[in-house]
């Protein structure tokens, strides 16, 4: 059953419910499943269901991908996409052709009988989950030599749509001060971001999508600190990919990182705030990032 008014569904000829075939997180199932109807098409093939095609690039790379590492053994298999289009973007084109799949696309936007079909497991889950033959299968790229010194602050200034922080434009002045890089990823390809950051020493980055790009390197030598939103707690799958990745990463402590907090409306963006950067500052400059060092600093520093 297509996507259509937010459900989608895989049933068996019986019509039983393939919960598997959803879209699933830790803590609830993405879209409802559509209702079972009568069905006048049928592909006569052997097809691999692929799962909702995200258009969010975030989104795109730990979910709709989640279930390719099958693919991936078996080329000659079409996989099939539902979701809300079956237009592929240029950022997931590339991914494919990074990831070295051959496999035919089959988009479904009406109800079809499929002679077989194979749901295997999603590689993974948001936020916990991570398995070991889909990182093997998202590893492709090998990460650049690292450059003693390199700094880089992934801006999402020009991004588009509403930001989160109201004070970026300074915050970038500051680290351009401080020696930093400022990079906007959304104007390079995937293949020229992963070369780029994987060379910097040090990433420093507010928490968004453009960290995920990273899960496509083979390893990271780079120290990685990321910056809280306003009002939330660090997503979870950072951690988890961190782990299973074993990326050196940490976070900045969130108590008194803001000010002038202000709900927002009618954006994906919860919470605008002003990042106090005197506060910020200084932990930026800890000439090691790395967990153990890191926090042991800070809460030396908290307790003088």
């Amino acid at each position: 059953m297509p996507f259509c008014e937010g459900k989608f569904a895989v049933y068996t000829n019986d019509a039983t419910l393939i919960r598997q075939s959803l879209c699933i997180r830790d803590y609830c199932v993405v879209f409802k499943p559509a209702e079972c109807v009568p069905v006048n098409i049928r592909l006569t093939e052997s097809v691999i269901f692929g799962g909702f095609l995200f258009k969010h690039y975030g989104h795109f790379l730990l979910e709709s991908l989640a279930r390719l590492w099958f693919a991936k053994e078996h080329p000659n298999f079409p996989v099939v996409w539902v979701g809300r289009d079956g237009l592929l973007l240029d950022f997931q084109l590339e991914i494919f052709e990074l990831l070295g799949l051959k496999n035919p696309i089959r988009f479904i936007d009406r109800p079809v009988s499929i002679h077989k079909l194979f749901l295997p497991d999603p590689g993974y889950l948001i936020q916990t989950f991570f398995a070991p033959e889909h990182q093997a299968f998202l590893s492709v790229c090998d990460p650049e030599p690292v450059r003693a010194g390199k700094k880089i602050y992934l801006s999402r200034r020009h991004f588009g749509g509403e930001s989160c922080l109201t004070n970026e434009a300074e915050l970038e002045r500051r680290l351009v001060q401080k020696g930093f890089h400022i990079y906007y990823p959304e104007k390079h390809t995937i293949r020229e971001q992963l070369a780029y950051l994987s060379s910097a020493e040090k990433i420093l980055s507010l928490e968004g999508s453009s960290l995920h790009t990273l899960i496509l390197l083979r390893e990271l030598k780079s120290q990685i600190l990321i910056i809280p939103r306003p009002q939330t707690e660090i997503n979870h799958n950072y951690l988890t990919i961190a782990q299973h990745k074993g990326f050196c990463q940490s976070y900045l402590p969130d108590d008194d990182l803001y000010q002038n907090i202000s709900p927002v409306t009618q954006s994906h963006v919860q919470w605008r705030g002003e990042l106090n950067l005197d506060r910020l500052l200084p932990m930026v400059d800890q000439p090691d990032w790395s967990p153990l060092a890191f926090y042991r600093s800070i809460f030396t520093s908290n307790f003088q």
